[in-house]
């Protein structure tokens, strides 16, 4: 279900809290590497790649509210 949810309910704010400029920004993760974790997510064969997107989105959602950058 989590990719799911991904996908539909939070894709927004996926594309928002993941956007290349926001990434390049905050150096902390490489916006290749997060590319290529999505197109894994919307692959035929995920893995655990919605986990780690989760994951990503819990982190950014803590650094904006503590770090305040948007």
């Amino acid at each position: 279900p989590l990719k799911q949810i991904l996908l539909s309910g939070l894709n927004s704010e996926m594309a928002d809290l993941l956007n290349e400029e926001r990434i390049q920004t905050q150096k902390i993760f490489s916006f290749d590497g997060i590319q290529s974790l999505l197109k894994k997510l919307n692959s035929s064969n995920p893995e655990n790649s919605a986990q780690q997107v989760w994951s990503l989105l819990v982190f950014q959602k803590f650094y904006l509210n503590y770090f305040k950058i948007s």
